[in-house]
């Protein structure tokens, strides 16, 4: 009877300590929001309206009309959250190593409190195979594959006419 209390108790505990956590942790995030809500709202904006004028939000497609490191990487969150993996995994393999990271971040920072250089050398391993993937991409993808493709509707075509004429020679 005494240790069915004591684990009862203990259980309880546990479940307190659980829910201070998650409690501290949501007003740590809605604080978050709150100091960076000019940011969050220009970046929205921003993504808004470059897809509704331009049909696409990347600033680096919209500049020079070439796929970024990063490309397809919206999509492929996307597609996660919708559970098509093989999809996610075909817009950018990296996919799954930014959820990874995401997630060790809102654990380090939201849970545990503290951000050390451990997740640092983390950032530092995905962006370098992001770029690595990248370049295999390039090579093998570009630009025949979405979403490795080119935008001839960028800004250095409209400023200069014969910019999508040196692109195509190139890469057609």
């Amino acid at each position: 009877m005494v240790l069915k209390a004591q684990i009862l108790l203990y259980k309880l505990s546990m479940k307190d300590k659980f829910g201070n956590i998650i409690n501290r942790a949501k007003r740590k995030f809605i604080t978050d929001i709150k100091h960076n809500a000019i940011l969050i709202t220009f970046i929205f904006l921003f993504w808004f309206v470059t897809a509704l004028f331009f049909n696409s939000s990347c600033p680096f497609i919209l500049l020079v009309g070439f796929p970024c490191p990063g490309c397809g990487l919206t999509r492929a969150f996307a597609s996660l959250i919708q559970l098509h993996f093989q999809e996610a995994i075909q817009y950018n393999p990296t996919v799954i190593l930014w959820v990874l990271l995401i997630l060790s971040f809102f654990r380090q920072h939201y849970l545990c409190d503290t951000i050390n250089s451990k997740y640092q050398n983390l950032v530092i391993v995905v962006s370098v195979a992001t770029i690595i993937t990248y370049i295999f991409r390039m090579k093998y993808s570009f630009p025949r594959i979405e979403p490795m493709v080119y935008n001839p509707n960028n800004l250095l075509a409209s400023i200069h006419q014969e910019y999508n004429q040196l692109i195509e020679r190139l890469i057609y």
